[in-house]
């Protein structure tokens, strides 16, 4: 079995978590936090941008996402499609990948909320883009 381990975000990105969140109209409106991170990794990874977390917020621990496997399933992916199939015996590792990722995925999410735009049909028109590719 797998390690326990805590999920971080930049401490001083929170704020655009919790505003993500509690914004009604808002795709992720009374979503949890753990359902932007794993959209911030996917986003971040698509673009190919990492950034190490400095100063570390606890978001999630692995093991209370065990009911949600689908995201789970997700943040691996993503970590495998980065270091290949042997990452999967490190917790450790996957979540420090996706935390990578999704402080830098973090900030395109954001600017998308904070412009005002439709998020939703913004990143609607984002995986066509990808599907089409």
């Amino acid at each position: 079995m797998l390690d326990d381990v805590t999920g971080h975000i930049e401490k001083s990105k929170k704020e655009y978590y919790d505003m993500i969140i509690e914004t009604e109209g808002s795709p992720f409106y009374g979503h949890k936090a753990t359902d932007v991170f794993v959209t911030a990794a996917a986003v971040g990874y698509y673009f190919e941008k990492r950034e190490p977390v400095k100063d570390k917020h606890d978001l999630f621990r692995t093991f209370s996402m065990a009911s949600e496997k689908n995201r789970m399933w997700l943040l691996k992916s993503i970590a495998m499609a980065v270091e290949g199939v042997d990452v999967l015996t490190d917790m450790k590792r996957i979540i420090k990948i996706n935390e990578e990722f999704a402080n830098a995925g973090i900030e395109y999410l954001y600017e998308m909320h904070k412009d005002g735009s439709d998020v939703t049909l913004r990143l609607a028109d984002k995986m066509f883009e990808i599907l089409e590719m």
